[in-house]
């Protein structure tokens, strides 16, 4: 090292658009690594920074040196950064806070200030020396100190700097700041191996020596599995490591977000379809970036070209990444996937606890499987080889991110699979308008699969017009007689019936009787929908609401007029027309979702 420092260029976590330059001293100069986490000082607060690469010594020399380096190895590789960098650009969005994003949960590091009453302070309380509006900040102090926002809900009114200053000026309180780490950390488990196999065994106990022939046949094994399989081994294994006959030691473990195993699984015999679109994109694998759109009735086997696809690329080196539009379908290709590659699918998803996150970031940053499935945010997947990039269902809506962060994935992904020169597949059934166009003007390929596997049938669709049953009373306004005559059919035959509608509640539009105003949110300005299970007219954007037996706000009349429908009214309605059929409405209301985070 010599003596000038080392510059590297740092995007912190904070919502500023700029990169910064530091300085490293000596003493991280050789753990100081693109894609690692680092502390900084940033104005009055330490703060996380992502290092981006070396940079340009500036013309100053007031440049301020990293406090730590918080990560053993880089959390994303180099080749990743110019796909931040591109979001940053084009969403104008914080480039820290795209890689804050980007990175599993619960890793930052951040500091407060902590606010304890001192010595003095509490010498003019006990002394009635201070005034009121301190008294009541030095009492709450008093129980123990606390973080200074914290201590402004505690007060339930406003505290304003001036009044915190006052404070600190009659040495009442003291401010410190404090650093705290985030939650999601690697999982440690004790571990037991034999530590010399020659000792003699002639005068252990019987429990004793099961112990060590079962490490003898298994080799290393967790405390916890042990114990599983011979009860009171901790207490066993601890004697026999004082003697020397076992080590006990603690080994870094992945968490398992799987559950049961699959059972394994073999490619199947393609079609000649299937054939003609895996060889049409294949020809271009490592010849740069291509993007395909696979247009594929459902039941086609797009997911078959998927697997083989993957099996391919993987056979020449490279990554696949998957995502899927919706979490709860995430669990159906994760099973096929696995079933096919098994030990090599990491999944990536908001369901998933912090620490489970953190450890398929870790398996997929390390090589250690070469296909992740996900939601839109694995389009972030840590791979520096990616050959494949697959959107199953390209055309669903749930791949816009709506947070903080606004981003379409599966545009994402087109990005991400040129910058990285490797070819993306979008598949869906009914493809959206936008990656139409992109076909017709010749941006895309397009590739076809017209027909089903083993030559199945369609399913019969009818479309009815509602505007002939406009006129209709009741529940035959929007249950026609087709629709009717086919449920019961259904029924006799004993099978089930699914009716689905993109409304929940009772009545989506109710309107005042007397002057035609809409029961309208005081926040949002929308419609409100009656829920009649709960007798309250609800807000579904905000979650609003107010009692059934609230008036109009324009006029005040109580006669509310309750028009539209939702799940409720077609619930009732169903179990008025077929009065011997178990009806089950399954929405929000009545549904526990498995997964209440965004992707």
């Amino acid at each position: 090292m010599t003596d000038k420092l080392l510059h590297i260029e740092v995007a912190v976590a904070l919502p500023v658009f700029n990169t910064f330059t530091y300085s490293v001293p000596e003493t991280f100069s050789d753990v100081a690594l693109t894609g690692k986490r680092i502390l900084v000082p940033f104005g009055r607060r330490r703060v996380t920074g992502y290092m981006l690469g070396k940079n340009r010594p500036p013309n100053r020399e007031d440049i301020k040196p990293i406090l730590d380096v918080l990560d053993a190895a880089p959390l994303f590789p180099e080749t990743i950064i110019a796909f931040f960098m591109w979001i940053a650009e084009y969403y104008i969005h914080p480039i820290g806070e795209v890689i804050k994003c980007a990175l599993p949960g619960g890793l930052n590091v951040y500091d407060y200030a902590l606010v304890s009453i001192t010595e003095t302070g509490a010498e003019a309380l006990a002394d009635n020396a201070a005034p009121e509006a301190a008294r009541a900040v030095l009492n709450l102090l008093k129980e123990s100190p606390c973080r200074l926002k914290d201590l402004r809900k505690k007060l339930k009114r406003k505290l304003p700097g001036a009044a915190i200053h006052s404070l600190q000026q009659h040495n009442w309180i003291s401010i410190h700041r404090k650093l705290k780490s985030g939650s999601a950390r690697q999982k440690t488990e004790r571990f037991v191996s034999l530590a010399n196999p020659t000792l003699p065994r002639e005068k252990l106990t019987k429990q004793r020596k099961k112990i060590l022939d079962l490490l003898t046949l298994s080799g290393d094994m967790s405390l916890r599995k042990l114990t599983r399989v011979i009860p009171t081994t901790t207490v066993t294994v601890k004697a026999l490591e004082e003697l020397g006959y076992v080590s006990i030691y603690s080994k870094v473990v992945y968490r398992d977000p799987f559950g049961e195993a699959v059972d394994s699984d073999t490619p199947h015999d393609l079609t000649d379809e299937q054939q003609d679109v895996i060889s049409g994109v294949m020809r271009y694998l490592g010849r740069g970036f291509k993007t395909f759109l696979l247009a594929g009735v459902t039941g086609s086997g797009k997911t078959e070209v998927y697997m083989q696809l993957a099996s391919a690329v993987i056979q020449r080196g490279y990554s696949v990444l998957i995502l899927i539009p919706e979490i709860a379908l995430i669990s159906q290709m994760e099973r096929r996937f696995r079933a096919r590659f098994e030990g090599k699918v990491a999944v990536l998803h908001s369901g998933l606890s912090p620490g489970e996150r953190y450890d398929q970031w870790l398996r997929i940053k390390n090589k250690e499987v070469s296909i992740a499935i996900g939601a839109r945010s694995a389009i972030f997947a840590p791979f520096s080889d990616i050959g494949l990039i697959v959107v199953d269902e390209e055309h669903d809506t749930s791949y816009k991110q709506e947070g903080s962060l606004r981003y379409n994935a599966r545009d994402l992904a087109v990005v991400r699979a040129k910058l990285e020169k490797c070819f993306a597949l979008l598949g869906s059934a009914t493809p959206s308008i936008q990656s139409y166009y992109n076909a017709s003007q010749k941006k895309f390929v397009e590739i076809s699969l017209e027909k089903r596997v083993e030559q199945r049938p369609l399913p019969e669709v009818e479309v009815v017009d509602l505007r002939k049953s406009r006129d209709q009373r009741g529940s035959r306004r929007f249950i026609t007689q087709e629709l009717r005559s086919a449920m019961g059919k259904t029924l006799e035959r004993g099978e089930q019936a699914l009716l689905f509608l993109n409304r929940r509640g009772f009545a989506s539009f109710p309107v005042c009787a007397d002057c035609g105003e809409s029961i309208k949110c005081k926040y949002c300005d929308i419609s409100l929908t009656l829920h009649q299970t709960a007798n309250a007219y609800r807000c579904h954007y905000c979650g609003f609401s107010r009692p059934t037996a609230s008036s109009c706000g324009n006029c005040g009349s109580s006669s509310i007029k309750h028009l539209g429908l939702g799940t409720e009214k077609v619930e009732s309605a169903v179990q008025s027309l077929f009065p011997d059929a178990r009806v089950v409405r399954m929405d929000r209301d009545t549904t526990c979702l498995l997964y209440t985070s965004p992707s």
